[in-house]
């Protein structure tokens, strides 16, 4: 109880709170209310409910979202446009002397798989102010001369996951 009212003014606040809030309210609802507490009384009529036929369609759900999963694992998915980092990158990474400079939708990818480097930024929102990541999209779709602002900000060595970037002028 006394958690769910105070994440209730962090939820307010910040969207990612939204969801602990939400798994503990009715929790506090239910002790508030009591175990007498319905939405409607209850009737005395036998529950129209099949347990068994429940279990049956359960289990055919499970199933088929079980299979659907395997045949998407198994096509290849090229239109995504996606391809797996080659190990010989992530060696190349590991060896750069100073933290990543890399694009927003990468910063994630590289933490889960260089845990121990520092990337520049990353798709958590909440640890960067509004401007820099207004500033870093600009600089990114070419609005802004490449490195200008962001050098403004930090410096960085070495830098990026993609090809086409090369070291920064310092």
């Amino acid at each position: 109880m006394p958690l769910c009212s105070q994440l209730l003014p962090l939820a307010l606040r910040s969207a990612r709170h939204v969801g602990p809030w939400l798994l503990l309210a009715p929790v506090a609802a239910s002790r508030l209310l009591g175990p007498g507490f319905r939405w409607r009384p209850q009737s005395r009529q036998p529950s129209p409910d099949n347990p068994r036929f429940n279990a049956v369609i359960l289990g055919l759900l499970g199933g088929g979202t079980l299979l659907s999963i395997a045949i998407a694992w198994s096509l290849p998915m090229s239109h995504l446009g996606w391809l797996p980092l080659p190990s010989g990158a992530l060696v190349a990474l590991r060896a750069c002397p100073d933290a990543l400079y890399n694009h927003y939708n990468e910063g994630g990818y590289l933490i889960w798989l260089l845990p121990e480097r520092k990337v520049f930024v990353d798709s958590r929102q909440d640890p960067y102010p509004l401007s820099f990541l207004l500033e870093l999209e600009k600089v990114e779709s070419g609005q802004l001369p490449p490195w200008a602002a962001l050098l403004r900000v930090t410096v960085f060595g070495v830098h990026s996951s993609r090809p086409t970037h090369r070291r920064c002028p310092l």
